[in-house]
């Protein structure tokens, strides 16, 4: 698995994380930024966050759960707080991972595991995944994931019940920004991701989590398939 553009190396874009702390309070620094009180596990971040907790929480029942793109993992410490059991937190930001590590370490976190991979790399399955906002880095960046309809193919494959999928659209700021989107033959369209999840999964709502551009899909794999 490789990534198109040979100057991404670990994922981070130009944030470099950091972590610092003092008596009760643990201050993440990076791509994600949040504090978390050591002795009761509360975050104080975005409120896109407190939306997704609040989605999570709707399927605690569950056991494991993967956290793809985790960064510094704050949804897998969510996760965590919603009584998941086996939690996988994918990245392949060897800085971000050392965070989280950290992070686990300090906290006295069980039941989170970390892993450095690229999408697509790990083959297990769960029963609640999550990817963040990457949509647009792995439709555009990945090497073997250049479409919508791969990319939700191998989501189905790990999905053993629920994914949660942050979807940036084309109307965002950033993805105008990146410019990277150019990079792929299939054209970055909402309708085109649309119409590429529901051949996998029926989706049961959609959360703005930033704005009208930021959408978190929550959806159910089909079982038939």
């Amino acid at each position: 698995m490789s990534y198109k553009d040979p100057k991404r190396k670990v994922g981070s874009q130009s944030e470099i994380p950091s972590i610092d702390e003092d008596t009760n309070i643990i201050t993440v620094k990076g791509y994600q930024n949040f504090t978390i009180n050591k002795s009761s596990l509360d975050i104080n971040a975005k409120s896109k966050f407190e939306k997704i907790n609040k989605v999570i929480g709707e399927f605690k029942d569950y056991n494991s759960f993967c956290d793809i793109g985790c960064s510094a993992g704050i949804v897998s410490i969510l996760a965590y707080k919603n009584n998941f059991k086996n939690i996988v937190s994918i990245d392949h930001d060897q800085e971000y991972i050392k965070i989280l590590n950290k992070l686990i370490y300090k906290l006295n976190i069980t039941y989170i595991n970390t892993k450095i991979e690229s999408f697509g790399i790990d083959k297990n399955t769960y029963d609640v995944v999550f990817c963040g906002a990457i949509i647009h880095w792995i439709w555009s960046l990945t090497s073997n994931y250049s479409s919508f309809e791969e990319i939700f193919k191998y989501l189905s494959s790990i999905t053993n019940n629920i994914l949660l999928i942050e979807w940036i659209s084309e109307r965002d700021n950033a993805i105008r920004g990146f410019g990277h989107i150019t990079k792929n033959k299939q054209n970055y369209t909402t309708a085109n991701f649309n119409n590429s999840i529901v051949k996998y999964f029926k989706l049961l709502k959609k959360i703005e989590l930033d704005g009208a551009t930021r959408i978190l899909y929550v959806a159910e794999k089909y079982h038939h398939q």
